[in-house]
C-alpha cells in the first residue's frame, strides 16, 4: 500500500520527527519507528518505509504496515507535526497494489529513486580495499545479500541462489547521516528477480534509502 501526502514541503530531515510523531499518536505500533516499547531495535524488514520524493511524503506499507495504513486514513489524518512546525496536508492519496516477488523467469531492469547505502563496515572495508574497476562487481554481489534481507521480509526462501543474476552499474556518493559521512550510490541494475516498485533495499530502508522503481516489465 502507498501512502501519499502532496504537500512540497518536506525534507529528508524530517522523516526521523514524522516517525516520532506518528508514534505517539499510534503508541501500540512499533512498526513506525521500528522500536519496540523498551526501546529496543527490531531487526526486521520494515513494515512500514519513509520516503520523501520531490518534496512529497510517501510511506510504503507491507504485511501489518498496510493496516496502520488504513488506519491512518480511517482516523482522518490530515497534518504532521516537526518540532512544533505543523504542516497540513490536505491532498491525500491512498493506493493499494499487489505485485509479484521472488525469483523470475525473465530479467527485469530497475533503477534506485533513492540513493542506496548499500554498505556495512565489514563490506565497505573489502569495496574500499577493491580496485574502482571491480566495484560494480562487489556492489552486485551485495544486491544480491540485500535480496535475501528482503526476502526474509515476506517468508520467501530463495530456492538456488546460483539462479540469482544481478548485473547492474551504479555511482558512488556520500552524504552526512547520523552526524557520519556515508557512502550512497545510485544507477541502474537488472536482476531475475521480482521486486514491488518503492520497496527499499540495503540500510536505512525505513528512512527511505535504497527505493527501486522498474524500468522495464
Amino acid at each position: 500500500m502507498k501512502f501519499d501526502f502532496k504537500s512540497n514541503d518536506f525534507s529528508q530531515n524530517d522523516i526521523n520527527y514524522i516517525r516520532a510523531y506518528l508514534r505517539e499518536k499510534y503508541p501500540n505500533r512499533p512498526e513506525i519507528d521500528n522500536h519496540k516499547d523498551n526501546n529496543e531495535f527490531r531487526y526486521v524488514y520494515p513494515e512500514l518505509q519513509f520516503k520523501i520524493v520531490n518534496g512529497n511524503l510517501s510511506i510504503i506499507g507491507h504485511n501489518s504496515g498496510i493496516e496502520i495504513l488504513t488506519d491512518m486514513v480511517a482516523g482522518n489524518l490530515d497534518e504532521v507535526n516537526i518540532q512544533g512546525d505543523i504542516k497540513k496536508v490536505n491532498n491525500i492519496q491512498l493506493q493499494s497494489f499487489q505485485e509479484k516477488f521472488g525469483l523470475a523467469n525473465k530479467k527485469i531492469e530497475y533503477k534506485f529513486i533513492q540513493p542506496w547505502m548499500a554498505l556495512n563496515e565489514k563490506n565497505h572495508k573489502k569495496l574500499h580495499r577493491t580496485p574502482v574497476s571491480e566495484w560494480d562487481e562487489e556492489l552486485c554481489r551485495i544486491l544480491k545479500g540485500n535480496f535475501m534481507s528482503i526476502s526474509r521480509g515476506f517468508d520467501y526462501w530463495i530456492p538456488d541462489l546460483d539462479e540469482l543474476e544481478v548485473e547492474g552499474s551504479f555511482d558512488p556518493d556520500t552524504t552526512e547521516f547520523k552526524g557520519k559521512e556515508m557512502d550512497i550510490f545510485y544507477g541502474k541494475f537488472e536482476t531475475n528477480f521480482y521486486i514491488p516498485d518503492y520497496l527499499g533495499i540495503g540500510k536505512q530502508v525505513a528512512r527511505g534509502y535504497g527505493t527501486v522503481k522498474k524500468i522495464n516489465t
